[in-house]
């Protein structure tokens, strides 16, 4: 068989799925249900009760593509689902190896992606996909180019395994030289967060203005991701006048605290050498007593699994989830010497620089790996 592409609906059977009721949605009883938001990570936190027809039920090791939005490929992994609209699955025929086309999809999928005018949601067909021109070299040539795009994404895989390790290691120094923050079985000294800190601030509503291509960052809570670190490259910027800027620019060591929505307790530090930039309304910054406390450990107690289940817990009072500037401040947080949370924020530092190296190599091998991709379907590995 050559490599003359063909028509990817001829050699693949595509199940779109289905809209399954969303009062049948839960978070413990049923059967997983896959949103087009979990395509990527390949598992979900969402479970249907209710009837269903098993022909949308998919397993382990199927290859899925979200249709909204980005045009995501993805490979389940977990127990048997149900696909839920706006997600399909897709599967190869004799012709085609699955490793081959899940590597080739995600570069077929953006040239459709650019191409597509949109209003404000991108949407593909089940027609799209099967429209995409697939080269089709002999299977056994196919097996060989997955194998190599299969050792290059382990080794990404590594890189993010790595970082999950490292994470891992931090928690498990920060608990050894301090304890569970709640429970305090070190029995440290316990005092109120608002008697800690220096400055408690709310962050700043910009009604009705226009982003521009130059200014001061804004930090919105999807610039803040799960370890608490901020990504500056994706935040929109503002023209803010020097006052404003003089009253609610964010300073290294500030520590910002989402306080309302679904994301309560999301918090992350701003660190030396970041770019100037402001905490949007859904943050309160906090700024510590230096000669008492050390930001990094700070982070960390308001981080730990329980104090975030105790902030959960106490935002879900109110008709909307929300976590107020005194409930914050009334919090009790166990307080060492400031030269053992100096030598934990030091032990940091060191953690920092190996992180950095990962995330290096890391930068290194995503800007490799689409051109990897790019060469192999081009018959040039």
């Amino acid at each position: 068989m050559s490599r003359q592409p063909v028509p990817l609906g001829d050699h693949t059977d595509i199940l779109s799925g289905f809209a399954f009721p969303s009062d049948g949605f839960n978070t413990e009883e049923g059967i997983p249900l896959i949103r087009i938001r979990d395509v990527i990570r390949g598992t979900t936190e969402t479970r249907f009760r209710g009837e269903y027809d098993p022909t949308y039920v998919v397993t382990n090791g199927d290859t899925l593509i979200g249709m909204d939005g980005e045009f995501n490929v993805g490979t389940w992994q977990s127990e048997p689902a149900l696909l839920n609209q706006r997600v399909c699955r897709i599967k190869a025929r004799a012709t085609v190896d699955q490793r081959y086309l899940f590597h080739f999809l995600p570069e077929a999928l953006k040239s459709i992606e650019e191409r597509t005018s949109f209003v404000t949601v991108k949407h593909l067909s089940v027609k799209d996909i099967r429209a995409i021109a697939i080269p089709l070299p002999p299977i056994e040539e196919q097996r060989r180019i997955a194998a190599i795009l299969d050792e290059a994404e382990a080794l990404r895989a590594k890189r993010r395994q790595a970082l999950t390790k490292l994470d891992t290691l931090t928690q498990s120094l920060f608990l050894e030289m301090f304890g569970e923050p709640l429970s305090n079985p070190k029995n440290w000294p316990k005092l109120a967060l608002g008697d800690l800190l220096v400055l408690h601030q709310y962050g700043p509503r910009f009604y009705n203005e226009t982003y521009t291509e130059s200014g001061i960052k804004i930090v919105r809570i999807t610039d803040l991701d799960s370890r608490g670190k901020l990504d500056f490259s994706e935040m929109p910027k503002l023209n803010v006048s020097e006052s404003d800027q003089q009253k609610f620019l964010l300073k290294p060591g500030d520590i910002v605290f989402a306080r309302t929505g679904a994301t309560v307790g999301k918090l992350g530090r701003i660190r030396k050498g970041d770019p100037p930039c402001i905490a949007g309304a859904y943050f309160i910054r906090l700024r510590f007593h230096v000669d008492k406390v050390e930001p990094d450990y700070a982070q960390y107690v308001l981080a730990s699994p329980r104090m975030q289940a105790t902030i959960a817990k106490q935002s879900r009072q109110a008709a909307q989830q929300n976590f107020s500037g005194p409930a914050l401040r009334r919090l009790q947080i166990p307080l060492p010497s400031i030269a053992l949370q100096r030598s934990f924020a030091q032990h940091l530092r060191q953690l920092d620089g190996i992180e950095k190296s990962i995330n290096l190599s890391h930068e290194k091998l995503d800007h490799l790996f689409p051109s990897l991709q790019h060469r192999a379907f081009r018959g040039e590995l």
